[in-house]
């Protein structure tokens, strides 16, 4: 799989619908890891095209910024 975040998402969703405890430590891991990655490219039109890029990185940054 070429994008770790879709991995991240799909693991959240999974424990969230289990009801597993594990899942808002997963999300917060994933949005911040996410968040890094947007800032390191040193360019804040860039960072937020990046945040909106993938279905998967638009849906991480839209759940951390709720949780």
């Amino acid at each position: 799989m070429d994008d770790p975040f879709q991995v991240f998402l799909t693991c959240y969703r999974v424990l969230r619908a289990s009801g597993n405890a594990r899942a808002a430590p997963l999300l917060a891991d994933a949005y911040a890891r996410l968040q890094q990655r947007a800032a390191r490219l040193g360019d804040e039109a860039l960072a937020r095209a990046y945040l909106r890029g993938t279905c998967s990185h638009r849906e991480l940054a839209r759940l951390g910024a709720k949780a």
